[in-house]
């Protein structure tokens, strides 16, 4: 029988097709945020990523996980595993037992968007900040964590999540043909089979907090998701927010997020429709006097948004 280290061979497949099969995202991606977030941004020279419990939508990562679930449940019956004598946890991976943590920062591909601004952009008061989506590929690597960020596309539809799913459990399922005669009896089987089912979630997890219900559609979401392991547990911090204390880690354009930090991959930013637009120019030109700050000031939103 195999042994756990055996199973790198897997992960690894399992990975290189579900990074294979993520969208190429736009040029630029858009992160609306208030006057207050925006200072920050820009005077820390850097993002911050939310831990995932703590972002809007209140089942964040839990729909993606019953999508996930179901679809590894239904697998172990096809492989007829018993649970007699294994462990509880079974084929269920630690991230749903006691869990890494995740942190993500979110993005739209949609400019000037009335419940973008509504939402996130203090009901037009705020401002809409277009990122490149190259730069924001490459800046959470600083984060320490054993797995690199992604930027992913957020899949509405039940036929796509199914699809990415699909794809895995067909490598997976492929893997465990090749090399189920090694297994001399059905309990070195079943233990055979809810290690590669492990593996499988485990390399799906991260792509669950990128499927949310239909219903959030409109929004044409992307997010940087960044997994932190407790080795990297010294970069969370906390702050005071709409959920209570919320902890999230800094996102920096340098390796180190505590020394030489560059600015970030700002392009230009917007103010919103209710921001006043003569005012809002001279702060920013005295902000960016002050802090040599990316990007452009553009036109203020002429969207008809009541305060």
């Amino acid at each position: 029988m195999l042994p756990i280290g055996d199973f790198s061979d897997l992960h690894d497949r399992v990975l290189s097709v579900l990074s294979s099969s993520e969208a190429t995202p736009p040029s630029t991606l858009y992160h609306y945020t208030s006057a207050a977030g925006l200072l920050g941004m820009i005077q820390g020279k850097s993002l911050h990523a939310t831990h995932y419990a703590h972002l809007n939508d209140r089942v964040d990562g839990i729909f993606g996980m019953s999508v996930l679930e179901k679809q590894i449940d239904t697998l172990a019956r096809d492989l007829a595993i018993e649970s007699t004598g294994l462990p509880d946890t079974r084929y269920k991976p630690s991230y749903f037992q006691d869990g890494n943590d995740l942190f993500v920062c979110c993005f739209s591909s949609k400019f000037d968007h009335h419940g973008q601004w509504m939402e996130y952009g203090d009901r037009g008061q705020g401002y809409a900040l277009e990122f490149s989506s190259h730069g924001l590929a490459t800046i959470g690597r600083s984060h320490g964590g054993s797995t690199q960020p992604r930027l992913l596309k957020v899949l509405y539809k039940k036929d796509e999540q199914d699809k990415l799913i699909a794809h895995a459990k067909e490598l997976t399922l492929a893997f465990i043909k090749e090399r189920a005669g090694s297994c001399s009896s059905k309990y070195e089987k079943d233990v055979f089979h809810s290690n590669c089912l492990r593996v499988l979630a485990e390399n799906l997890y991260l792509y669950c907090f990128a499927m949310k219900d239909p219903r959030f559609a409109d929004e044409e979401e992307w997010r940087l998701c960044i997994p932190m392991d407790r080795k990297a547990e010294e970069q969370i911090s906390f702050r005071s927010g709409k959920y209570g204390i919320t902890p999230y880690i800094e996102l920096c354009n340098h390796f180190s997020c505590s020394t030489n930090r560059s600015h970030l991959p700002i392009v230009n930013i917007y103010p919103g429709p209710n921001v006043d637009e003569y005012s809002a120019k001279q702060a920013w030109r005295l902000l960016k006097w002050k802090t040599s700050a990316p990007g452009h000031m553009q036109d203020y939103s002429s969207l008809p948004i009541r305060r």
